[in-house]
């Protein structure tokens, strides 16, 4: 007679078996993760270094010329010779074209949106100026952005003139400050917008949200304060996001406001305020 034990599927899993594979399973879960923490850790890091030396080049310019980058008002008279376009004027955008003439800024401290033209102020010769000032290399990713002249195809886009990172699809463009917050201090200081756009002129929608409210909130918290409106780090909805009913932050006032990390869609543009 044969034993009962002689009908078992040999090929079964004992329980240690598939005890061991479980925790195998487990064990390479858990590395992966680890793996995609460390890389996203790594990437903020690189990210938050590469503002910081953003930064010391425009405090490194206004302590050689008293004026930030952009804003300075003798740009035409001392970088002429360099740059024929860069005349002694004030900064003209030629929105709509390729002529665009003037190079000094109007000194007052702040990155002005627009001076005589539409849109194009200060702000996008930030890179000019310190191009020009030996302060900064020709910006990433092609001849577009150098000297901060050249326009391709579509002078609407905001991919035109500004400095690209390294690391995230992000464009870094000096703003005003925001004098609506103006009952706190850091908001009275010019900032750097930090975006996702495109240089693809033929897309509708050429900017959108550079990160989740939880990817910023961990930058922010990380590296400043953890709060959207206040310290160094500071953030807004970007212009356009995959769903623009989704704000960035949620709460009643300045000082109240939280990152909304109830969604996650990516619809938070940094700002990075530049303290005197």
């Amino acid at each position: 007679m044969k034993s009962s034990y002689q009908n078992l599927n040999p090929k079964a899993f004992t329980l240690l078996e598939l005890s061991i594979t479980i925790i195998t399973i487990a064990i390479l879960l858990s590395a992966i993760l680890s793996a995609r923490s460390l890389k996203s850790n790594l990437e903020q890091k690189a990210f938050y270094t590469e503002i910081v030396q953003i930064r010391e080049k425009i405090n490194n310019f206004k302590l050689i010329y008293d004026y930030l980058p952009g804003d300075f008002p003798n740009a035409g008279k001392l970088f002429n010779s360099t740059l024929p376009t860069c005349t002694d004027e004030l900064i003209d955008s030629g929105y709509g074209t390729s002529d665009r003439s003037g190079c000094n800024g109007d000194g007052d401290n702040n990155w002005d949106i627009s001076l005589i033209s539409c849109c194009y102020g200060e702000g996008y010769m930030v890179w000019l100026h310190l191009q020009l000032a030996g302060l900064l290399g020709s910006p990433h990713d092609g001849d577009e952005y150098y000297f901060g002249y050249k326009h391709i195809d579509e002078p609407y886009s905001d991919g035109n003139n500004l400095y690209r990172s390294k690391i995230y699809h992000a464009l870094f463009l000096p703003s005003e400050s925001w004098y609506s917050y103006s009952s706190h201090a850091s908001t009275r200081y010019p900032r750097m917008k930090i975006f996702y756009g495109t240089v693809s002129l033929h897309e509708a929608d050429a900017e959108f949200g550079l990160f989740t409210p939880s990817q910023l909130y961990k930058i922010d918290l990380k590296f400043d304060d953890g709060h959207p409106l206040l310290g160094d780090i500071n953030a807004r909805k970007g212009w356009y996001t995959v769903s623009t009913s989704y704000l960035c932050m949620t709460g009643d006032d300045l000082y109240t406001k939280v990152y909304d990390t109830s969604h996650n869609e990516k619809t938070c543009d940094m700002f990075y305020v530049f303290k005197d």
